[in-house]
């Protein structure tokens, strides 16, 4: 009967869309042979590649570039910060702080695809209320195994998300959390459709079906991913007009950030971000600005950007090594001329982490370790005396020490290998496959890694919550487990005084510090390049890149 059901309220939405073709699957699509060179194409790279375009798994840059074109959650963050809704229209929150209910707007189709009725391939329908649940018990479901699983974990349970009518989701939280409503902007709370995630099964990776701005015309793993316009997509512009304006996004995989850069030079790409230290120093002029050798050539933005850059200890696994005394580790911290490095090695690209793993903006803006109370300036007399309390005297009788990073670090981590050898410190720095890393730092085979943690809302929270000791890995790499902050999170996570909650934040990020099981490098900053004639692509701190307002003239 609910089988029945569901295919009689499908065949009612049904819709047969003249697409030129069905755009579902790993290829197709009647766009997938038009010239790379159409101007309503935008055409970017990425340097690590795609594993997968389920929004379940998209836990780092590439994967998360590529689910927030083609899919929407309940909320969104604007360019300017603010919460907003994206598939809700409105929603309120009880008193207390438990209940959230959601209403939902009743314009936004799924992509068309065959599993929606398989006698008509391009047939689709709305997002409806069953749909938001689905999705969220999906994410929950410990069988998925999926990268988002900590964010909705022990904050409320699967049958506390309810379809109340098709258009209104209430969800019953098992005690206050604030930071509720800004995880619901992440990728992985992303609304799916039912049927199309129980006919593809694990092959869902390859068939993406969501409601956002583009839907999937091409992917070759490794090589290419090309999307294509969503002409039923329910965003509008100011003045009313249809979004996406281009016909097409194109994602090249390329890892050389040198040929990236040398792409974009000849108009092979509209887009770069994240340049390599030797082209920023070509691209940006000693104030910082775009360097008038390349005024006309290509547009700059720049600002700062909530992502810290910082080396991870596995607790668990550095057990009988040097890196299980806090001393050492703490010694490692203080051996670090940060600033000479963001000079040397980021052609000033970034600010120096003086002062723990929280980026300055969210934490009212202080920038160094001095204001904040704590933190790591570079002190090599303050190393060398950790290091003979710990029985090592200038680095004497101490094993080597194992770094793991990837090719687009080395040269930091070799940086940090020579400042250590000043210190005695024996370090052996290893490159590794940028994706066989993430897999060694999850599994825990990794005992010392270089990592990065872009935030995933605006909220110093989304930094603190790597450290919580009931989560694994995803998010706490490092098995960090203290009593202290664990109780200041908790306390935290039901302060509704912005003023209280933020001194506890404080209070939490310490901890970590003193624990120095993540050693923090540097805050890092948004560079942003694109092609004249190019507009739109906004900047902001969490550098989510949404391309549904981009234009190419």
């Amino acid at each position: 009967m609910a089988l029945t059901r569901i295919r009689f309220q499908v065949a009612l939405l049904l819709v047969v869309l003249a697409l030129g073709g069905t755009g579902c699957g790993s290829k197709g699509g009647g766009s997938a042979d038009e010239p790379a060179q159409s101007r309503g194409v935008f055409r970017l790279n990425l340097s690590a590649q795609v594993s997968s375009l389920d929004p379940a798994f998209a836990d780092n840059q590439a994967n998360t570039w590529a689910a927030v074109q083609l899919f929407n959650g309940l909320l969104r963050y604007g360019a300017d910060g603010t919460l907003q809704g994206d598939l809700a229209r409105s929603w309120t929150s009880s008193p207390d702080n438990l209940t959230h209910t959601f209403y939902l707007r009743n314009d936004a189709w799924f992509h068309p695809d065959p599993a929606f009725l398989p006698d008509h391939p391009d047939s689709s329908r709305v997002a409806r209320a069953d749909d938001v649940v689905f999705s969220f018990q999906r994410l929950l479901d410990p069988s998925l195994g999926a990268d988002g699983f900590w964010v909705f974990n022990g904050v409320f349970r699967p049958e506390d998300v309810v379809a109340v009518n098709d258009s209104t989701v209430q969800i019953m939280l098992l005690e206050p959390f604030q930071p509720f409503l800004s995880r619901l902007t992440m990728p992985y709370c992303s609304v799916l459709p039912r049927e199309v995630v129980q006919h593809y099964g694990p092959e869902f990776r390859n068939h993406p079906v969501g409601t956002g701005p583009f839907r999937l015309a091409e992917w070759r793993e490794g090589e290419k991913l090309r999307l294509s316009r969503h002409p039923r997509y329910f965003g509008r512009d100011e003045s009313g007009a249809a979004l996406p304006y281009l016909d097409a996004v194109e994602f090249s995989f390329l890892s050389a950030k040198g040929t990236e850069f040398l792409k974009f030079r000849n108009g092979e790409l509209d887009f770069v971000s994240d340049l390599d230290a030797e082209f920023l120093d070509q691209v940006l002029a000693d104030n910082g600005q775009l360097n008038p050798d390349y005024a006309g050539q290509m547009q700059l933005q720049r600002g700062p950007y909530f992502n810290t850059e910082y080396l991870g200890i596995n607790l668990e696994a550095a057990a009988g090594s040097p890196l299980a005394d806090r001393r050492v580790r703490q010694a490692l911290c203080w051996g670090i001329d940060r600033a000479r490095m963001i000079d040397f090695q980021r052609n000033g690209k970034g600010i120096p982490a003086t002062a723990g793993m929280v980026p300055p903006l969210l934490l009212g803006g202080e920038e160094t370790g001095r204001k904040r109370g704590y933190g790591y300036r570079f002190d090599p007399d303050r190393a060398s005396a950790l290091l003979r309390e710990a029985g090592f005297p200038g680095g004497r009788g101490m094993p080597e020490i194992l770094l793991r990073t990837n090719d687009q670090y080395m040269d930091i981590c070799l940086f940090l290998q020579a400042q250590w050898k000043e210190l005695g410190i024996p370090v052996r720095v290893e490159n590794m496959d940028g994706k066989i890393l993430r897999e060694s730092m999850v599994t825990g085979q990794s005992s010392f890694f270089r990592a990065s943690w872009i935030a995933d809302y605006p909220d110093a929270e989304s930094y603190l919550a790597l450290f919580l000791g009931e989560y694994g890995a995803p998010p706490n790499y490092t098995r960090t487990k203290l009593p202290a902050f664990d109780a200041f999170y908790r306390q935290a996570a039901r302060e509704g005084d912005v003023a209280l909650r933020t001194a506890l934040y404080r209070q939490m990020d310490s901890l970590v510090s003193l624990e120095a099981a993540a050693i923090p490098l540097y805050y890092d900053e948004v560079i942003l390049l694109t092609r004249p004639g190019v507009r739109g692509v906004e900047l902001n701190a969490l550098n989510l890149l949404r391309l549904e307002k981009v234009r190419k003239d």
